[in-house]
């Protein structure tokens, strides 16, 4: 998934991305926003930011920011961030977990394993051609394939314990049974599992074989 896969429809947007990157990646980001036309042009509601060290104090003002009310109808948020503290992690972890309405953050950083299991949960990620794990899986091939053949794609992601790459798998998952049809028991059903694995999968000692088969064969084939 990339930025312009995101940008097809607002409705189905998620309320935090990550990708990999530094500043160019950001401008693509904000060019491809503002050409949508979901910003515009000196927008106060649009935050743009370059941090070297994102700090606590930083973590506050983002908060601060995104509890306001957006005269536009939609704060927006793009970030790049080259180094954050753990104190801060865990500050704008809480912003996460209680987005506020309306409000949609672009977070930039240099690597994603720089950033705690727990924050990297709460986003989706943004393929750049660096934000890939080491054992990505393609969601696409992924839905398309029997049980068995998704079970020897998670090989790798299992083998190394690889959080990146499977958090990264059940947000495209997310994505894709959010779009369907809600009323489809097997997709609620499946939706739920991906929901259950992406709240836990990032805790020390979570069981991450148990949750990622339990996606693999409750996710409906298409």
């Amino acid at each position: 998934m990339d930025i312009h896969d995101v940008l097809l429809s607002l409705e189905t947007m998620h309320h935090a991305y990550l990708a990999e990157g530094g500043a160019e990646t950001a401008e693509e980001f904000e060019e491809a926003l503002r050409t949508s036309g979901i910003i515009q042009e000196r927008s106060p509601d649009t935050y743009v930011r370059v941090y070297e060290q994102f700090g606590i104090d930083d973590a506050r003002a983002v908060r601060e920011r995104a509890s306001r009310k957006a005269f536009t109808g939609r704060n927006i948020f793009i970030l790049t961030i080259t180094s954050i503290t753990t104190e801060a992690q865990n500050a704008l972890l809480k912003t996460l977990e209680e987005p506020s309405p309306n409000t949609i953050f672009f977070l930039v950083v240099r690597s994603a394993d720089s950033l705690l299991p727990t924050l990297r949960s709460r986003v989706q990620f943004l393929g750049t051609g660096k934000s890939k794990g080491r054992g990505t899986v393609d969601a696409r091939v992924f839905i398309s394939a029997i049980p068995s053949e998704r079970l020897t794609m998670l090989t790798s992601v299992l083998e190394e314990r690889d959080t990146t790459s499977a958090i990264a798998l059940l947000s495209s998952l997310e994505e894709h049974l959010a779009a369907k049809d809600r009323r489809d028991v097997s997709s609620r059903r499946a939706l739920k599992a991906v929901y259950t694995a992406r709240r836990y999968i990032a805790d020390k000692g979570s069981a991450m074989k148990a949750l990622l088969e339990n996606v693999a064969l409750t996710v409906p084939r298409v």
